[in-house]
């Protein structure tokens, strides 16, 4: 597709060739097996700049137009084309050794970071090392503009990156993590999956994962005090691979047969290229990452190539086979009868005919010291030897391991302080998953969390996941009627003795905010959301969005209306800021008027799809919300685009009962004419019933609060 100007910018065009559909634009096999040399000329107006992935060789002008020429492209795939045409903005980035330009367009409010440089110079030099190849390309540019939902595209010699990816003042250090990930992964794209490319679509998570896991490498090796988006990505796949979920490694037919692994390429892949490198030893890996990349460059590959690199020891194969051609993960336990002790294995999801073969680092603590013992677990159940009962024992070490993991023995819980933090927020994400399926007490679950936020640091990296727990656990579990009951429980156990002034300074005092001012109705936290707003500049304001989301879920409906008008400032930064605080809202009037204003004409050129969740994170309004999505299915069909549209049920996913599981069908009944809608919302309901069966203990437990 091309992406085509907005009223605030000066016209101009860009190109976004997605799988197997650039051949609505020029004749094409769109095969990534048959890569291939492009030449493009433009014929394009005089006043207007063409941008492509190579570098103009000739320009020829014609009265009031003009004919560029462009260098013959590498033999690339058709989907890391890029061109563009119109009026840009462009700066250099001096650090880097090919002078890369920074375009945008004229008109678009732009500000460049001024560490991007460096980052883009240190992305280029790790790779080089690291793989021991030089840059494939003799250009890399970028490309600032909107792009939809997309973070960003590898186009070869211009990469895209979405302005609502670029640093800003309210920039948390997560948000720059991300950032600078985002960038790293780009271009790592430049080795995986550009020049290194899959042999055809069934292998995506081939360039997808690759490019995900040197990203983080590069931003553990350069940022060490700025890492925390890194840490344990199996903890974000764990939600899209359900029963219901495609491998990402099966037959692909059509770019439809890929949609449904969304993000599982990224985060799974990522996390089994993790679990890999533990398993066979850093040397082991890079040696062979190496042999891959000089066997391979410039052709195309399938998964073959790389797993049969390794010695047959170490069942690299088997281990790659396992996780990406069959969905889910498993459920391991560690068993302890008559002082002997034996880890299984199940399917987390229940399903009988599911095996895998695991990697595991397990440590042990004897006295002061630690052992580490690296195991590969391929049965339903498998003997362990020299374990002693009264020893200490971590099971996923590293923090990397892509399962669930469970004790069943006497063996006292490993000292936090002999985890390092990546086992930690693993650990945590961890008895999260087995408190919501109650498999762990809830009460107690909820107990620890509390100790972590009275106990440790307000910003570190703990304390952020265990306030992401609970503001999500009003959102996914906590039924309507018993969150007072929770309320009270959580906020006679927290204590908070830190200003609001103070507090709202910290990376984390957006979550706080939101807990105490969304969720706990706390009366300090709305005064102080209140005083700040209207002491402060909108563009100034910390964690503007938590403060947005305060307002709103307090705001009587003349108040919700006055919030909206924020929306007309000139700002880019706030009017999406404004799009992702005001579905916080307070009432079933309030829902209506913001999802009416989504589908106004004031929101046209802004992503909306996702943001219908934003009401429909509260209980009590999920059948308001069902409802207007049913009376207005066609406005919302007229304003999304058609390969957006059957993502649409996502914005479901939270609902945990069998009554929303109707009301989610009911929803979507007349839908079935979208591509790809059935098997999204098949996933969504899936999720939904094993929610609600999986609470079942816990909401009892609740009930004892």
């Amino acid at each position: 597709m091309f992406l085509l100007s907005e009223s605030w910018h000066k016209p101009y065009i860009f190109s976004q060739f997605q799988e197997m559909e650039a051949r609505r634009v020029f004749p094409s096999l769109d095969d990534p097996s048959k890569k291939t040399s492009f030449t493009f000329t433009l014929n394009i107006p005089d006043s207007m700049e063409a941008l492509h992935t190579t570098r103009p060789v000739s320009v020829v002008r014609k009265g009031t137009r003009k004919i560029v020429q462009f260098a013959s492209t590498a033999k690339i795939n058709t989907d890391v084309l890029a061109l563009a045409v119109g009026n840009f903005n462009s700066q250099t980035l001096t650090e880097t050794s090919l002078k890369s330009q920074i375009y945008s367009p004229v008109g678009l409010e732009v500000e460049v970071p001024e560490s991007l440089g460096l980052l883009v110079k240190q992305s280029v030099s790790y790779m080089r090392d690291y793989l021991g190849t030089p840059f494939p390309y003799d250009k890399l540019d970028f490309l600032l503009t909107p792009l939809g939902t997309l973070a960003a595209m590898e186009n070869v010699g211009l990469i895209a990156l979405n302005t609502n990816q670029l640093p800003h003042a309210d920039f948390s250090n997560y948000d720059t993590c991300n950032f600078r990930k985002l960038v790293a992964h780009e271009i790592a794209h430049m080795w995986f999956g550009n020049h290194i490319t899959m042999a055809w679509y069934d292998d995506m998570w081939l360039n997808e994962s690759f490019s995900e896991f040197f990203a983080a490498k590069i931003v553990h090796h350069y940022y060490p005090d700025n890492k925390s988006c890194t840490f344990a990505p199996q903890a974000e796949a764990f939600r899209d691979d359900s029963v219901s979920a495609r491998p990402i490694k099966r037959v692909v037919k059509n770019r439809a047969d890929n949609e449904g692994a969304g993000q599982l390429f990224y985060t799974k892949g990522r996390a089994l290229l993790d679990m890999i490198e533990g398993h066979v030893g850093q040397a082991l890996f890079r040696q062979k990452i190496r042999e891959y990349v000089l066997a391979h460059s410039g052709d195309n590959v399938t998964t073959a190539d790389f797993t049969d690199l390794f010695p047959p020891k170490y069942f690299v194969s088997d281990i790659v086979a396992s996780f990406t051609e069959q969905s889910g993960y498993p459920l391991v336990l560690l068993l302890e009868e008559k002082g002997e002790f034996f880890f299984s294995q199940q399917s987390y999801h229940g399903e009988k005919n599911k095996r895998w073969v695991i990697p595991i680092t397990l440590k042990v603590l004897a006295g002061k010291n630690i052992s580490v013992h690296q195991l590969l677990l391929s049965k339903e159940i498998q003997p362990i030897e020299g374990i002693v009962l009264n020893q200490p024992l971590f099971i996923d070490g590293n923090g990397i391991g892509y399962f669930r993991w469970e004790r069943k023995s006497d063996n006292p819980a490993f000292p936090l302080n002999n985890l390092t933090i990546s086992e930690r927020l693993a650990s945590m994400n961890n008895n999260n998953a087995l408190a919501n399926s109650g498999r762990l007490n809830y009460k107690a679950y909820v107990d620890e969390l509390i100790r972590v936020l009275n106990d440790l640091p307000f910003n570190s990296l703990e304390v952020v996941t265990a306030l992401d727990v609970l503001n999500n656990s009003f959102i996914e579990l906590v039924p309507a009627p018993l969150q007072k009951t929770y309320v009270d429980y959580i906020r006679s156990k927290l204590s908070l003795d830190v200003p609001w002034e103070t507090l709202i300074r910290y990376d984390t005092g957006s979550q706080w905010l939101e807990l105490y001012g969304v969720h706990f109705k706390s009366e300090e936290a709305i005064q102080f959301a209140n005083d700040y707003f209207s002491q402060t500049p909108i563009t100034e304001l910390k964690s503007r969005v938590s403060v947005l989301r305060v307002l709103a879920s307090n705001s009587t409906n003349e108040e919700y209306n006055s919030l909206l008008k924020l929306f007309n400032v000139d700002n880019l930064n706030v009017k999406e800021d404004v799009l992702d605080s005001l579905g916080y809202v307070a009432n079933t009037q309030q829902l209506t008027r913001f999802y009416d204003f989504l589908l106004s004409n004031e929101t046209k050129g802004f992503v909306i799809d996702y943001r219908f969740q934003f009401p429909i994170f509260q209980p009590k309004l999920r059948e308001a919300a069902a409802r207007y999505i049913q009376k207005h299915s066609l406005n919302i069909r007229e304003r999304i685009p058609e390969d957006q549209l059957q993502w649409f049920p996502y914005n479901f996913l939270t609902s945990c009962s069998f009554s929303e599981s109707k009301l989610v069908s009911d929803t979507f009944s007349e839908w079935s004419d979208v591509l790809g809608l059935n098997e999204k919302l098949e996933i969504v309901l899936e999720g939904i019933h094993t929610c609600q069966n999986n609470s079942r203990v816990t909401i009892k437990q609740l009930a004892d609060f």
